[in-house]
């Protein structure tokens, strides 16, 4: 039996429930669409990479951030070859 939680009747498909924890006895559940977490980890990724005082360049930006986003390693940036 799936647990029914009240008020997500109406839940999209492109959502995923994100369970923050245990709030004064109580869990705190959100709804968090993908594209926004990756939206902010690209944001992450480049600030991270302009406090180091890297860039990526632009032909290739959505691709490399995609992956540093995907793998966590940031060497990538230096690693990986295109043609």
């Amino acid at each position: 039996m799936t647990p029914q939680i009240k008020g997500l009747s109406n839940l999209r498909r492109n959502a995923l429930l994100s369970i923050k924890g245990r709030i004064m006895g109580k869990t705190e559940i959100s709804i968090v669409k993908p594209a926004e977490i990756e939206s902010a980890s690209f944001r992450i990724i480049e600030e991270e990479l302009r406090q180091k005082g890297r860039t990526i360049p632009e032909d290739l930006k959505h691709v490399l951030l995609r992956v540093i986003h995907t793998t966590a390693d940031f060497e990538y940036l230096d690693t990986m070859g295109f043609s």
